[in-house]
């Protein structure tokens, strides 16, 4: 089934052929998520948690770099002459990001 779409990476191919929306994807996970069993649920919780007092230590703990602010964002500069850079398609200028900033908790809360 050819969606004029390459399959970027196996998991991406799969979705994309089970559930054709991430609408319909959505309305699974959450299904599953309503019939799991509350210790389960719990599991899940727990894991969000430890992982949210992760990501909270590791930003206590960052010190940006010069010209980025407490959460690694670019910080504007003020030049009057200097044009915000387009990305290659058009649109919004890219917010640029420090790559050692702490990362986002990976679980859902």
């Amino acid at each position: 089934m050819n969606h004029g779409i390459s399959c970027a990476n196996q998991f991406y191919c799969f979705i994309l052929l089970r559930y054709q929306t991430f609408g319909q994807l959505s309305k699974y996970t959450s299904a599953m998520y309503a019939e799991m069993p509350p210790n389960e649920k719990e599991a899940w919780n727990q894991r969000a948690e430890a992982d949210k007092a992760r990501y909270l230590h590791e930003l206590a703990n960052y010190t940006p770099p010069t010209g980025y602010d407490n959460k690694g964002d670019a910080l504007a500069t003020h030049s009057s002459t200097a044009a915000p850079t387009k990305r290659r398609g058009g649109g919004a200028p890219k917010n640029t990001r420090d790559p050692n900033a702490p990362k986002r908790s990976e679980l859902l809360c």
